[in-house]
């Protein structure tokens, strides 16, 4: 049975199957599309800051933290001799730096897309239906692009070295976006009726400013990443997310 609105937006469903089947949304672009015409702004706001914040902090942890160190497996190193506070500051600090990273990742993508579906669009309304498809798809962002998947990865993988680990990674890279972009061109062909020669630009624009702002953004953050002094005592094993972690990309 076909969903008639967003599974957020339905005050019947439990938390839980609001924030799942939500979720599950760009995986049914087709459909998921359709349900972004209709409805309020405000509850596509809340659901962009319950589900991009918490995924954009932890993405800034790992490359950014000073005093806590990251091993493929599994392997944790904590500088013991700081107190918690130090610890407590260095994490928020780190994710800090993910949700403003992520936020002007969003930013850049979101803001081409509206302005553009409301040039190209004649459906009323384009600019609300742009935004609610931007919103409910955010989450996305911070998986993307050497985030929350990609390190997550380099952290639980036991052999980085593997000759398949590379494709992996680039495939955790850029599914997520593929399947925000996916959403994005249904609803602009699909519900907004944007010809075949507007989509080029309609999806290149934000794509092209999505990738500038991210290159922006780790040169100015190039100075945060960590940088152990020579007598600090590292993890045995320096490969996969610890040599990442510390070094300049």
């Amino acid at each position: 049975m076909a969903e008639s609105r967003i599974p957020w937006e339905d005050g019947e469903l439990s938390p839980l199957k609001r924030v799942t089947r939500t979720l599950a949304l760009p995986l049914k672009p087709q459909a998921g599309a359709q349900l972004m015409v209709d409805g309020r702004l405000s509850p596509a706001l809340t659901f962009a800051l319950v589900t991009l914040l918490p995924l954009a902090f932890l993405r800034g942890i790992i490359p950014w933290t000073h005093h806590i160190w990251f091993a493929p497996a599994l392997g944790l190193k904590v500088d013991s001799a700081l107190p918690w506070q130090v610890l407590a500051f260095d994490i928020g600090r780190a994710g800090s730096f993910g949700v403003v990273m992520t936020v002007a990742l969003w930013l850049a993508l979101a803001l081409p897309f509206v302005h553009l579906l409301r040039a190209f669009s004649r459906k009323r309304h384009a600019g609300a239906i742009a935004w609610r498809t931007l919103f409910y798809g955010a989450w996305l962002v911070p998986l993307s692009l050497e985030g929350v998947l990609h390190f997550g990865l380099f952290w639980v993988w036991p052999q980085p070295a593997h000759p398949f680990f590379p494709w992996m990674l680039l495939v955790l890279d850029v599914l997520p976006l593929l399947l925000l972009l996916t959403l994005m061109r249904i609803v602009a062909r699909s519900v907004c009726g944007v010809s075949l020669v507007q989509m080029v630009a309609l999806l290149l624009v934000p794509l092209l400013s999505l990738f500038l702002m991210r290159a922006w953004c780790l040169m100015l953050l190039q100075g945060a990443l960590p940088v152990p002094p020579e007598s600090r005592d590292v993890p045995e094993d320096t490969s996969g997310i610890f040599a990442f972690q510390v070094q300049t990309r």
